[in-house]
């Protein structure tokens, strides 16, 4: 959602882009009132293979434990309706095999 959010890269190009993924936050669906063991692996970060080394060495000198995950990392699909046109785009990543698709009555 970052992908389409934040740059504009629409749900064909967004799920299929390297991913990250971290255990550096609180759970929203294990809230943990002991604040000690809220953060699961505080400065763990996985990425996908295809995130250039350069970034991952910039990364872990800003302190990030970077483990370089050798498989997918999450099972994205994604849907956009833009609603002045009423084009329906929807992705899968096919190396998850996930696959997308949106009907407008």
């Amino acid at each position: 959602i970052l992908n389409f959010v934040e740059f504009g890269i629409m749900p064909d190009d967004s799920v299929t882009s390297p991913r990250f993924a971290t255990l550096h936050h609180q759970g929203s669906f294990d809230p943990q009132p002991d604040r000690a063991k809220a953060f699961k692996e505080v400065g763990s970060l996985n990425v996908n293979e295809g995130i250039d080394e350069g970034v991952r060495a910039e990364l872990a000198r800003r302190g990030h434990r970077v483990n370089v995950a050798k498989g997918p990392i999450a099972h994205p699909v994604a849907i956009y309706i833009d609603h002045e046109t009423g084009v329906q785009y929807a992705a899968g990543d096919p190396k998850t095999a996930r696959h997308a698709g949106a009907l407008i009555e």
